[in-house]
């Protein structure tokens, strides 16, 4: 089993987004029974728009560079009580449109991720509406060079590598070729989602070490020319 992390990226909207996060967290929170959120000093987040924008407000009035955005990490359990299976939640959000950087929510799985899982992670996408978002693990974003490859890229415009489980908004699928060349990629399975593309490079869940699975890998990232 490897090691996953959920990467959602937003274009900036200067906006916190605060029902859409407090949103997209009430599906996390059902799709990995968490009985709580947990603030970096064992506090529990209580889960309301107006309570979450308040927080980010108090936040970002600490900012020296209030337009680069907000950050604010959540655990599934009291930060000094973890261990291997807690959920990390790292949120970066009200980022100024003109910005070079942008609003994102990521979450830190670990070996905990489950087939169940991924219909919670779609109804995640229709809520937070990001323009990428994607099932990493650990050793194949290491294998593939993943950070390096996404420093050559000008503010997201492509995907740095195709993952197994990966989503493309309408504007990301364009510079891909267009929805009828995605929808042809050769994967496992390729489907519209959200005016955008889900796909999904094999069936079950990824393994890092499985052959077939990184070959197909391979064939999907030149079909796209990664």
């Amino acid at each position: 089993m490897g090691n996953f992390t959920f990467y959602n990226r937003c274009r900036p909207c200067g906006d916190y987004r605060a029902h859409e996060i407090i949103t997209s967290l009430t599906i996390l929170k059902e799709a990995f029974c968490c009985e709580n959120f947990y603030d970096g000093n064992d506090n529990v987040l209580k889960i309301t728009s107006g309570s979450l924008k308040e927080i980010l407000e108090k936040e970002n009035a600490k900012n020296p560079f209030p337009e680069t955005g907000v950050g604010l990490h959540l655990f599934s359990i009291p930060p000094s009580k973890k261990d291997d299976s807690t959920l990390r939640f790292e949120i970066h959000t009200g980022t100024a449109p003109d910005s070079i950087f942008i609003d994102s929510l990521t979450v830190s799985i670990g070996n905990s991720l489950q087939e169940t899982h991924l219909q919670y992670l779609v109804r995640f996408i229709e809520i937070f509406n990001p323009f990428e978002s994607f099932i990493a693990e650990a050793s194949n974003e290491k294998r593939l060079d993943s950070y390096m490859r996404e420093q050559k890229i000008q503010v997201f415009g492509r995907p740095a590598i195709i993952r197994w489980w990966h989503f493309f908004d309408s504007k990301m699928v364009e510079m891909l070729g267009g929805i009828d060349y995605c929808l042809d990629a050769p994967a496992y399975r390729t489907e519209q989602l959200n005016q955008g593309i889900l796909l999904v490079l094999c069936e079950g869940i990824f393994e890092p070490n499985d052959m077939e699975k990184l070959e197909t890998q391979q064939r999907v990232m030149k079909y796209f020319n990664l």
